[in-house]
């Protein structure tokens, strides 16, 4: 910070609060990745973790130490796309950290010691970011996903204008005013580079 370089942190989340509270001062931003949609069976039969209760906490303790917080959600095919767990996660966040929160759904690519598993279908990553959508976050991101036009831009949440452009990830157009959108002045709650 003190050279005014960008810190941002991509973690599994699986971390106490203590470790967040000596290197949340040190971080612009956070990306908490999490798996299926935190299905606690999907993480202890793939990941062999016994709780994913540590990776909740650990989001609510980077909302406490002020770190501006993103969640993303790789979405398994037939193993970890449950329509439940993704309604109880997107609750979950719009209770414990709002619906400001850029939630990103990211498609499973077959590898390592899963080759065997399909990559995710653009139809489940319509439907997942329809769901979010309706449930009231305002910032839903598709990753992964060639064919979803506008995947990853950002759109005001007031009046549905473009105000930021992504390609592959990178931002090609910024179209705001400050922090607001340019045609009805709401409030965009996003960092910006």
């Amino acid at each position: 910070k003190r050279y005014n370089i960008k810190t941002v942190f991509v973690t599994n989340g699986y971390m106490t609060s203590d470790a967040i509270k000596k290197i949340g001062k040190y971080l612009d931003a956070v990306t908490v990745d999490v798996k299926a949609s935190g299905d606690p069976e999907f993480y202890k039969k793939y990941m062999e973790v016994e709780s994913v209760q540590p990776i909740f906490d650990a989001l609510k303790s980077f909302k406490k130490h002020r770190v501006f917080t993103e969640v993303s959600n790789l979405i398994v095919p037939e193993i970890g796309e449950s329509r439940e767990y993704n309604r109880e996660l997107l609750e979950w966040i719009i209770n414990n950290l709002g619906s400001s929160i850029p939630y990103h759904l990211l498609a499973f690519m077959p590898a390592h010691k899963m080759q065997d598993t399909p990559e995710t279908g653009l139809d489940v990553l319509e439907e997942f970011s329809s769901e979010a959508k309706r449930i009231g976050l305002r910032y839903v991101y598709t990753h992964d996903s060639a064919g979803i036009s506008g995947s990853e831009n950002t759109y005001c949440y007031n009046c549905g204008v473009n105000v930021i452009e992504r390609t592959a990830s990178k931002i090609t157009k910024v179209n705001l005013v400050g922090n607001r959108c340019p045609d009805c002045g709401f409030k965009i709650d996003l960092v910006q580079e």
